[in-house]
């Protein structure tokens, strides 16, 4: 696996985006959020949850995370302590989005609150999946008020229907995706300062290119920013490319070689087998071939 993530202030004054992929044995853990709350709340938010999730995962070490919906939960619940603690009597009223992604085998598993989007492209047949917004534009796109492309410009496309906040009972919507060991995957994860800028089929054309994903990365970065002017959102992005796995020339070999060796055996077994006990086998089998008609009849 390859991966990369960066985030950019935009044209606002403060960073409230957070970023961040971490990695144990066998174990990816992905993360983006995107703070809510006006000056310092929304930062606070964003970037305390990106903490309480990398302590999280990395408590993990030595072994292996057998919920990742518990898991995912738990961050949550975290977050939610920890900015009680801090909000206290600061007059502020900090919230997120998140989007959390975790790879472990060949199982993609994911949870999210917010519009920060998970998009998971395969080589051949593009965009697989991504996650619905808990926003009003997603809303009404799925009443059929709007199309798919009119959520990332709606006048109210900012209006969030969950998020994470010190009095927030939202639930986090989780789900699976079984991925093909035998097939090239890209998984990005973004706040909408990046996906509002970026259509889904420039996404999987610059994903797929054959750019380094670092350059890739910053390239999308870089357009979302230019595309977003001086009144831009902040960004936040983290892509990971999953490569196939392909047999070596040298296990196709040993592979055809331990064939050959398999049937030259049984050659050399069957051609050294003494002629007398193939008539004594063949005299058995008439013999109990004549033992069945007796039996029968």
């Amino acid at each position: 696996m390859n991966y990369s993530f960066l985030k950019d202030i935009g044209g606002r004054a403060e960073q409230q985006d957070a970023v961040g992929i971490f990695t144990l044995e066998k174990q990816t853990f992905m993360v983006v959020a995107d703070g809510m709350g006006g000056h310092e709340g929304g930062a606070l938010a964003s970037s305390t949850l990106l903490k309480v999730a990398e302590n999280q995962f990395l408590f993990h070490n030595n072994s292996a995370i057998k919920s990742p919906k518990e898991f995912f939960y738990l961050i949550i619940e975290k977050t939610q302590e920890e900015l009680e603690k801090l909000a206290h009597n600061r007059n502020i009223d900090p919230n997120t989005t998140v989007i959390f992604a975790l790879i472990i085998k060949n199982i993609l598993y994911y949870a999210y609150i917010g519009d920060s989007r998970l998009y998971l492209f395969e080589e051949k047949n593009k965009l697989l999946f991504r996650t619905r917004d808990h926003s009003l534009p997603e809303m009404l796109f799925q009443n059929n008020k709007i199309s798919e492309k009119e959520i990332s410009t709606h006048p109210q496309q900012n209006v969030l229907t969950k998020s994470i906040g010190i009095d927030s009972l939202d639930k986090a919507e989780y789900g699976e995706l079984k991925l093909n060991r035998f097939k090239n995957y890209q998984i990005l994860l973004a706040s909408d300062g990046l996906w509002a800028m970026i259509s889904e089929d420039e996404l999987y054309n610059e994903l797929f290119s054959t750019n380094q994903i670092e350059v890739t990365t910053k390239k999308l970065l870089n357009v979302a920013k230019y595309r977003g002017g001086e009144n831009g959102d902040n960004i936040a992005i983290a892509t990971l490319a999953i490569r196939k796995k392909n047999f070596s020339l040298l296990y196709i070999i040993g592979a055809s070689l331990l064939t050959l060796l398999v049937i030259g055996s049984i050659y050399l077994f069957l051609n050294n087998t003494p002629k007398s006990e193939r008539n004594h086998s063949d005299e058995n089998k008439t013999e109990i071939v004549d033992t069945i008609r007796w039996t029968t009849g």
